[in-house]
């Protein structure tokens, strides 16, 4: 591979925008997500009423888990528009430049860890064309957020090994955020991190 690495990071993001916008754009994928409903009913009854509440079933319910950062963020964006959709597409166009963040975290600890730069390049244009990752991480649920933040995390972990006196205390700084943040999409995130923390101090 030998195109210089902001011409590779450019072609990067025109795939991925490409890739996301035929799921998302023109198959409908969306279409097929039982939870984007309920995070959508969730943010409205919350921007209504104040508190997140399930109005698409009969009767309505409270939802059984705190990892509704989507729900927030859905709600956020109801304060400039009432359109649905358009705020569904919104959070899609977040999450798609999210993915392309998460390929250049997974870049950036393979260089931590002295992965060959060749070999990480083609790594991250095989993630590029997974199916999965757009499944799962550009469909508007709390999973591509998550995911971000996780890596993230692994990132500042490594990056804590190699670092020493006042440098690493702002990883620390941003850690601590991330730990603080990441249960609103996923909780099993906060044990993720303090149990990374440990192994690898």
């Amino acid at each position: 591979i030998c195109m210089t690495i902001n011409k590779y990071w450019i072609s990067i993001f025109l795939l991925v925008s490409i890739i996301s916008f035929y799921y998302f754009g023109i198959t409908g994928y969306i279409y097929y997500f039982n939870d984007v409903y309920a995070y959508l009913s969730y943010a409205e009854n919350f921007y209504n009423q104040g508190y997140i509440y399930d109005i698409t079933t009969l009767p309505g319910t409270a939802p059984i888990t705190p990892q509704n950062g989507i729900v927030l963020i859905y709600a956020g964006l109801r304060l400039f528009t009432e359109d649905i959709l358009s705020i569904v597409q919104i959070v899609i166009g977040l999450l798609t430049i999210n993915l392309i963040f998460i390929f250049y975290i997974i870049y950036k600890i393979g260089k931590l860890l002295e992965i060959e730069e060749n070999i990480l390049r083609l790594f991250i244009i095989s993630l590029v064309f997974s199916f999965y990752f757009y499944a799962y991480y550009v469909t508007p649920t709390n999973d591509g957020f998550y995911i971000s933040l996780f890596l993230l995390s692994i990132y500042l972990i490594l990056k804590l090994i190699q670092e020493n006196g006042q440098e690493s205390k702002k990883y620390w700084i941003y850690l601590f955020f991330i730990s603080i943040t990441v249960p609103l999409f996923r909780l099993q995130g906060m044990i993720e991190i303090i149990a990374s923390v440990i192994v690898f101090n």
